[in-house]
């Protein structure tokens, strides 16, 4: 999955919410024009990338800026509200405007591009200090003094990037249907984010990652994306297409693991054969470290629980052996 779905990002401590409406309204405004720019200059034609970017600059804009109204914002009027930050009282957001770029756009090339554009405006003395704070995203370094109001977006961007870093556990949940899968997974993740019902709720394979920390965002992607999924997004998505959710698993330990869990539709559903198809084919051809089966108690030795247990648990290839071996039958 892309790096930008499975980050974490938390506004709701932001420093910038301390700040007078004209400097919020410039700040944003600033901040839209670093983004957008650093993105046109890297030549980035990859949709997926810049509808990721997009996506995070409205989050911004609607959790932090709400009350702000920026419209028709041409480039004198960014390229001035950028240069306002050069100014000496305006030291505090000038390093967490550096933060929060970094957040938006996570590459570390992005992040050096969107630092140079900073720079463009500043002063010899103020350029070093702005280089310091892009430094220190990428390091562990102990934060001087001056650089402390920066420390909880620094912290973040330094927890995503060490989270995405790590080996990405993958666990396949299969089991017949309404055998409790999807209440199983919402017990471990901490969270209501798989649907449950007594009638069929997972018809399409859908992937469910853990992130590096709690942010109070979920995350949807459908036929869309969305940032900040309510409950009722949560409920009401279409099945067609891939479905992915992103959330922190509060269900688990300090050392956060980087974790994927893949559910599956049930393998019985006599009323739905495309769902128990797309549950088989997920077991023979996605990549998973574990198979987690839910038992029905009540329906215990079905055909179709011992075909899902017998072509689970090899590798590819014998999977696929093994389905063609049953369908042969």
């Amino acid at each position: 999955m892309n790096q930008f779905f499975v980050e974490a990002l938390d506004t709701r401590e932001h420093p910038i919410k301390k700040a007078k409406m004209k400097i919020q309204a410039e700040y944003i405004t600033a901040l839209t024009y670093v983004v957008e720019k650093t993105i046109s200059e890297a030549n980035y034609h990859q949709a997926e990338i810049k509808k990721y970017v997009a996506e995070r600059l409205r989050l911004y804009r609607n959790q932090l800026f709400a009350d702000i109204s920026i419209t028709n914002v041409n480039e004198k009027t960014e390229t001035s509200c950028l240069s306002a930050f050069a100014k000496p009282w305006r030291t505090k957001y000038r390093f967490m405007l550096v933060c929060d770029v970094a957040l938006i756009l996570l590459d570390e090339s992005l992040v050096l591009r969107a630092t140079e554009i900073i720079k463009e405006r500043l002063s010899a003395k103020r350029q070093v200090e702005v280089e310091q704070v892009a430094s220190l995203l990428q390091n562990k370094q102990e934060v001087e003094k001056k650089y402390l109001p920066t420390l909880p977006l620094l912290n973040q961007y330094r927890a995503n990037k060490d989270f995405l870093s790590k080996d990405e556990k993958r666990i396949i949940v299969t089991a017949n249907m309404s055998a409790g899968k999807s209440t199983l997974i919402n017990a471990l993740v901490g969270k209501p984010i798989a649907r449950t019902s007594q009638e069929v709720c997972t018809g399409n394979v859908c992937y469910l990652f853990n992130k590096a920390y709690e942010d109070n965002n979920i995350h949807l992607s459908t036929q869309g994306l969305n940032l900040s999924a309510t409950a009722d997004d949560l409920h009401d998505y279409d099945w067609n297409g891939q479905i992915s959710i992103a959330s922190y698993f509060t269900g688990i330990t300090s050392d956060i693991p980087r974790l994927c869990i893949i559910d599956t539709p049930g393998v019985d559903a006599a009323l739905y054969k495309e769902h128990s198809r797309r549950a088989h084919d997920a077991l023979l051809h996605d990549n998973y470290d574990a198979i987690l089966y839910v038992v029905s108690p009540n329906r215990l030795g079905t055909d179709a629980e011992k075909k899902t247990l017998t072509m689970g648990g090899s590798k590819p290839k014998e999977r696929k052996d093994n389905l063609r071996s049953q369908q042969a039958r």
